[in-house]
């Protein structure tokens, strides 16, 4: 065969092969449209962002739900990849089996419940048994913890929210939350309710809540981030990252990913998740998992 027929057979091979990769997904290529809980939305819109900056094949969106409606939208196949604020329940794992679905479910980054209330109320801190006695209603004034006499306005996110499902768990335990409190159906609204009323006691992750915790730029006028003491302590710690990764502040939750295990462009964000994207989340307020290292060299004598 002449070379210049070989050169070209060999350039149509690779022109053949490209449109093939083009077509097909690749875990840098390809559609994938991620749901993440609220509570870490933010911070997965930039994670998603930086993804297709390097991989320019591909087109990632991220929606924010609540966590159950993510998992229910896992199992009827509307999405390949969720973000969520809590682990797999077992209902969750039992739909999982019965709709036949191969995944992976892996943690990526710790979180922290944020506990905020208006600018005007003099509460700074609380003991984790008052904010147990709040969140069940035994409290009822602000007067009670040290504060104005004035009843506290409690806002919950809704019953499908993890970071409610977590409080739940981890701190009400048997108890439940009191009839009155108001339901938010996201966490900007909370936010903006707790701006609006000077009673208010709401909650949120630590995405939604950076402006505050950075010292050096710390802005009140919104709201103030409450420090919290761990059970039987007298110290009393923001949900700041050193904080959080130490497990001194007594609300840490774990961030999930859940993610189709046959599909390629999820294992490729997965993997994105775990290594590169461990730095996106440390330096956007959350805490990552897999912390990074440094290796300090002494000098020797």
């Amino acid at each position: 065969m002449p070379m210049r027929t070989s050169i070209a057979v060999v350039l149509l091979s690779v022109i053949a092969i490209n449109c093939a990769l083009e077509k097909g997904e690749t875990t840098t290529a390809g559609k994938l449209n991620i749901v993440s809980d609220e509570s870490i939305a933010p911070i997965l819109n930039l994670q998603t962002k930086e993804f297709m900056r390097i991989w320019q094949g591909a087109e990632l969106t991220n929606e924010a739900d609540l966590t159950r409606r993510a998992v229910e939208r896992f199992v009827n196949k509307e999405t390949r990849f969720i973000v969520m604020s809590r682990t797999l329940n077992a209902d969750e794992l039992a739909a999982i089996k019965e709709a036949d679905l191969s995944y992976v479910h892996k943690p990526i980054a710790y979180d922290a419940m944020c506990f905020i209330v208006n600018p005007k109320n003099p509460i700074t801190k609380l003991k984790t048994e008052q904010l147990r006695e709040i969140l069940t209603g035994r409290i009822k004034n602000w007067e009670q913890v040290g504060g104005k006499n004035q009843p506290i306005q409690l806002f919950l996110m809704s019953r499908n929210d993890g970071q409610r499902e977590f409080l739940k768990d981890s701190l009400l335990r048997a108890d439940d939350f009191p009839s009155d409190a108001y339901p938010c159906s996201t966490a900007t609204q909370m936010k903006e309710f707790v701006r609006k009323f000077e009673g208010a006691l709401g909650y949120t992750g630590m995405a939604h809540v950076r402006e505050y915790l950075n010292p050096a730029t710390r802005d009140s006028s919104t709201y103030k981030v409450l420090s919290i003491a761990p059970e039987n302590d007298s110290l009393y710690y923001l949900p700041m990252q050193e904080h959080v990764y130490k497990h001194r502040y007594p609300l840490v939750n774990t961030v999930y990913y859940l993610y189709s295990k046959a599909d390629k462009l999820p294992l490729g964000f997965a993997a994105f998740l775990s290594k590169e994207g461990q730095k996106i989340f440390q330096r956007n307020g959350a805490v990552p998992f897999e912390p990074p290292m440094w290796v300090i060299n002494f000098k020797q004598d």
